[in-house]
Order: structure tokens, then sequence, then C-alpha cells
């Protein structure tokens, strides 16, 4: 999480951005996790990456 978040800042990816780059780098377990989150259950990078790491 920490590379793809120094990879993003470096290309100068905000917020939403952010989040909708994010998920084409998760597959098999992380991306049933994503496909299970609900309808604007995360609102912001931050919250993405804390919902994240807490699952993980």
């Amino acid at each position: 999480l920490e590379h793809i978040d120094t990879v993003m800042d470096y290309y100068q990816a905000r917020g939403a951005t952010k989040c909708r780059l994010f998920v084409l780098t998760l597959k098999g377990a992380a991306m049933t996790w994503f496909k299970g989150l609900e309808d604007d259950s995360i609102d912001s990078w931050r919250g993405l990456c804390r919902a994240f790491s807490s699952h993980s």
C-alpha cells in the first residue's frame, strides 16, 4: 500500500483518482474484498487505506 501511494503521489494523483486507480492493482482475495464493499462506504483515499489495512 505504501508503494502504491508513493507512485500515485509521484504522478500527482489525488483523492478519488487514487481510489479509482487502486482497484487496478487488486486481484484474488483483495479484489473480492473490494467488490464486497457497500456503495459509498469509502469517501476518501485515507479511508480506503484504513479499510484495506484493517482487512488484510
